[in-house]
């Protein structure tokens, strides 16, 4: 371990040079770029990680499936399975060779201006019908089809009636969605922020219940249900204390608990989901439900493969339920001779892992 006289010049030094620190550890500095790639820490068929740069100026490396998300330092603790003071001294041994390194063109890139021209006929209004989400929905939540999109000016996309292209607006930023295009890195496109949430615009002043889920086509689901919903437009949410994203999801949540009486997360139901839920539930204290794993991975799925009518019904007993549950919960607690508040059951979780064994399919 490098002398504490040393350690802040060496974390100085390592703030300078992530990119090299990760390609240098990676054996390939070219994996250190804009395109996803393969997880170095285990068997991974097909790219789920990919680099961004956080608010904070760090690089950050982030593992979609498993929802977790990788400085260069931690990376290297992972790789060698070491701890962080031993990881730091390994990187100070390797200074010089990090250093003699070429520079990696993979730079914090200033924010890219995303445009589009709308279409004349509205190719999406159909696809997002199978949903039953309507016309008046899709203008609600600033949903348009778009017959072409532009990067910094540059024509990157073409909608045609085989591969249209919806455009979200969110805010004064846009995200771009073509539901059928098969090559899963050119299927999305966003200059959104964390605090671009998806639907907040259009929630009512005050409300029961509010969900938050993982896509805008959720919440516009949701919305048709007759259910409040927001859905963060990072994919990458932070759990840690003091990270710029939770100090925000933080604040966010704070503030709609004034305006709703119950918030509840209602993420995918596939295994990242499911652990990504329990996470957030666990750092922001928000209980979450989830359909049955292996009936629909959300609640859109949920609606083509039920059928509306009965989507709705059991998504409607499913979040009753979870409010009932949460309202059990909150009438058991009693205080205690402190003052401070207890649970008369001694539960140490308000983690909500609601099934739907009891709805009959």
């Amino acid at each position: 371990m490098p002398k504490e006289s040393s350690i802040s010049q060496l974390e100085e030094w390592i703030k300078q040079n992530q990119a090299k620190i990760f390609g240098f550890y990676l054996r390939d500095p070219s994996l250190v770029g804009d395109k996803p790639i393969r997880s170095p820490l285990r068997q991974d068929r097909h790219p789920s990680c990919a680099f961004f740069w956080a608010d904070s100026g760090e690089l950050l490396l982030h593992d979609f499936a498993l929802h977790k998300t990788y400085n260069c330092v931690y990376l290297v603790t992972q790789l060698f399975k070491e701890s962080r003071a031993l990881s730091l001294s390994r990187i100070e041994k390797d200074r010089f060779l990090i250093s003699a390194m070429d520079e990696l063109t993979f730079m914090k890139s200033e924010e890219k201006e995303i445009t589009f021209i709308p279409t004349k006929v509205a190719r999406h209004i159909p696809y997002f019908a199978k949903f039953n989400i309507s016309e008046a929905t899709l203008k609600k939540y600033n949903v348009f089809d778009a017959s072409v999109a532009f990067v910094d000016g540059k024509l990157v996309w073409r909608g045609s009636d085989v591969n249209p292209i919806v455009a979200y607006i969110i805010d004064t930023k846009i995200k771009l969605y073509r539901p059928f295009e098969k090559d899963r890195q050119k299927k999305w496109m966003t200059n959104c922020k964390i605090q671009n949430v998806q639907g907040y615009n259009q929630l009512k002043r005050r409300g029961k219940v509010l969900i938050m889920t993982s896509s805008l086509k959720d919440v516009m689901v949701l919305h048709e249900m007759g259910f409040s919903a927001i859905a963060l437009s990072s994919e990458v949410v932070s759990t840690k204390k003091g990270s710029p994203s939770y100090t925000f999801i933080k604040s966010l949540i704070e503030a709609l608990r004034h305006r709703f009486d119950h918030i509840l997360l209602f993420l995918d139901s596939d295994t990242a989901g499911i652990t990504a839920a329990k996470k957030m539930s666990t750092a922001y204290d928000i209980p979450y439900v989830h359909l049955p794993p292996l009936k629909a991975k959300d609640p859109s799925d949920f609606v083509l493969q039920e059928g509306y009518k009965k989507a709705k019904k059991q998504i409607k007993k499913l979040i009753s339920n979870a409010v009932i549950d949460a309202q059990s919960r909150a009438s058991r607690m009693v205080t205690d001779h402190s003052g401070h508040y207890s649970s008369a059951t001694n539960s140490s979780s308000n983690i909500q892992d609601i099934q739907l064994s009891d709805i009959p399919y």
